[in-house]
C-alpha cells in the first residue's frame, strides 16, 4: 500500500516495493508466478479516501499486469528496468460487454534481478526490513546552521531547501535514497524502503551470525541532504543533518519503531536542528517472530520483555515549564493577526483508556536575547490504572503523548479555535524495562516538542519535567 497522494490530474505516488523469491534449480520464476498469481496477473487498485460525512476508503479503478508481460521482463538481462502503461478500468460500472470503462493509465516500473545463493544461504529464511520516512520539519534552522558553517546555501536558506533523505543500515551496508522535495522547510517525503535480509548471516559476514543480534546492536542512519543544482553525485550535495536510530527495541515491539526523531547537526551530535517522522519494522508481523526463532536456534538469548508485577499502576506526570521558539509564535500571530503577549497555552494529556486531562492556562514570557518564549505551567496530574494485558501492551508499544495548545486572545481552553504548537513523547517501555516502582513517574529532565509545519526549531521546543 502506498502513501496517500492528493487528488490531481497527474498523480505521482513515488511508491517502491520489493519482493524476493528463493527457488531451487528445478523451479523457474515463471512457474512460481503462474502458481501464485490469481488469474495469472498482478492487480493494482486505485483507492479514494472520503472524509465527509465520515472517513472511508473506496476502490475506484483497477489495472492489471499480465503474467506474459512479467515473463518478458524476466527473460531480459538482470538489472533491466521496464515501464508498463496499465489501463485503469472502473471497478463498479461496466459497459455492454461487461468490461469496465477505461479512465486513464497507471505507470509502473519493474526491475528484475537474480543471484545464486551459497549453500549456507539456502538453509536460512529471509525477511523484509522496512524503513518509512514520512515528513520533516524545522529545516530552515538546519539550513541556516549549514550556511553558518560555510555551505553555499544562501538562497535555499531563505526560500526552502531541495532536500532528500539517504537511509543506511549499519550492519548490512545497504543504502537507499528518496526523491528530491523542492523548496520546502517542511517536506513530505512519503518514502518507503524495503530491504531483504537473511535471518542467519552468511559465513563471510564479519559481525554477529544472526539478524537478531545485529538488530540489537545495529542502527539505521538517516541523513538529510540539500540537492545542489547541477550535482550528479551525492558527494556534491550538502549534508544538513542526520539521525542515528537504534534498533535494540525493534524485536520487543510488535508495532516496530515509529514516531518523530530529532536530527542533529553533523558536526555537533548534541545540537538538535530539525525533526523527522519515521516508521521502522518488518514487512509482515510474522517475520519478527521468525527472526527471534532463528536467532534462538543459533544460541542467541532474547532480552526479557518489560512487565508490571503490581496489580495497580499510578503514572505521575509533572511539567514545570514550556519553551517555544519565537519564530513559531510569530508565524501563528501573522496568520491570526493576534497580539503575542496576549496569547496563552495549556497542556492536554491522554493515555490508554483514561479521560483527557487539560492544564490551566499559562501566559508566555519572552527571552529577547535567545529569541524564545516560555511559560511556567506548573502542571501535576496522576493516572491510576488496573494492570491488564492490554495496558502492559500499551506501555510497551505506545509512548505517552503530551500536547501543547495555543489559545486565541481572550479565549479559554475549550479547543474551539485553538492551535496546536507541538507534541512531546515519553517512552514508558524504558521505565518498565528498568523495573521501577509502579508509582514512579517517567524520570526525564526535558523532552522535545514536534510539530509538522514548523519551519524552524531554533532553540527547539521542549518541556521541562
Amino acid at each position: 500500500t502506498s502513501a496517500i497522494s492528493s487528488a490531481a490530474p497527474h498523480m505521482k505516488f513515488s511508491h517502491r516495493a520489493t519482493a524476493s523469491l528463493v527457488l531451487t534449480d528445478a523451479v523457474s520464476v515463471q512457474q512460481c508466478l503462474s502458481c501464485s498469481l490469481e488469474d495469472n496477473s498482478v492487480v493494482f487498485e486505485l483507492w479514494r479516501r472520503f472524509y465527509y460525512p465520515n472517513v472511508r476508503d473506496q476502490v475506484c479503478c483497477r489495472g492489471m499486469l499480465t503474467l506474459q508481460q512479467l515473463s518478458h521482463l524476466i527473460s531480459l538481462n538482470a538489472g533491466t528496468e521496464q515501464t508498463f502503461k496499465l489501463p485503469l478500468t472502473t471497478a463498479q460500472m461496466t459497459d455492454d460487454d461487461g468490461k469496465g470503462y477505461v479512465l486513464g493509465t497507471l505507470s509502473v516500473t519493474f526491475e528484475y534481478n537474480h543471484d545464486t545463493l551459497t549453500e549456507t544461504q539456502h538453509v536460512t529464511n529471509f525477511v523484509q526490513f522496512c524503513v518509512g520516512v514520512q515528513r520533516a520539519c524545522g529545516l530552515q534552522y538546519a539550513a541556516q546552521r549549514a550556511l553558518t558553517n560555510g555551505a553555499p546555501i544562501e538562497h535555499a536558506a531563505s526560500v526552502g531547501v531541495d532536500s532528500y533523505v539517504a537511509v543506511e543500515l549499519s550492519f548490512a551496508g545497504i543504502n537507499r535514497e528518496s526523491s528530491v522535495r523542492a523548496r520546502s522547510f517542511t517536506p513530505n517525503y512519503g518514502a518507503h524502503f524495503s530491504m531483504t535480509l537473511p535471518t542467519v548471516m552468511s559465513t563471510i559476514h564479519s559481525g554477529p551470525p544472526t539478524l537478531a543480534e545485529n538488530l540489537c546492536r545495529g542502527s539505521v542512519v538517516i541523513s538529510l541532504f540539500h540537492k545542489v543544482e547541477g550535482s550528479k553525485v551525492k558527494a556534491g550535495d550538502i549534508l544538513l543533518c542526520k539521525a542515528n536510530i537504534s534498533l535494540d527495541s525493534l524485536l520487543q515491539k510488535q508495532s516496530g519503531v515509529h514516531g518523530w526523531v530529532t536530527l542533529q547537526e553533523p558536526s555537533k551530535a548534541h545540537e538538535h536542528v530539525a525533526a523527522l517522522e519515521v516508521e521502522i519494522g518488518f514487512g509482515e508481523i510474522t517475520e519478527r517472530e521468525l527472526v527471534i526463532e532463528d536467532g534462538c536456534g543459533k544460541g542467541w538469548i532474547p532480552p526479557p520483555l518489560p512487565s508490571v508485577s503490581s496489580p495497580y499502576l499510578a503514572l505521575d506526570i509533572a511539567v514545570d515549564r514550556i519553551w517555544i521558539p519565537d519564530s513559531i509564535l510569530l508565524r501563528i500571530r501573522s496568520k491570526q493577526d493576534a497580539v503575542l503577549e496576549d496569547r496563552h497555552c495549556y497542556l492536554r494529556i491522554k493515555f490508554y483508556n483514561s479521560e483527557a486531562v487539560c492544564s490551566d492556562l499559562a501566559t508566555f514570557s519572552t527571552v529577547a536575547l535567545d529569541n524564545k518564549s516560555y511559560c511556567d505551567i506548573d502542571f501535576r496530574t496522576t493516572f491510576n490504572f488496573t494492570v491488564s494485558s492490554n495496558l502492559v501492551w500499551c506501555l510497551r508499544e505506545e509512548p505517552l503523548e503530551i500536547q501543547v495548545w495555543l489559545v486565541p486572545r481572550g479565549g479559554v481552553n475549550d479547543s474551539v479555535g485553538d492551535t496546536i504548537l507541538g507534541c512531546g513523547y515519553v517512552s514508558l517501555s524504558e521505565q518498565l524495562a528498568a523495573n521501577h516502582s509502579p508509582a514512579t513517574a517517567a524520570q526525564v529532565s526535558s523532552i522535545s516538542l514536534y510539530g509538522h509545519g514548523h519551519w524552524s526549531l531554533y532553540c527547539y521546543s521542549k518541556l521541562e519535567m
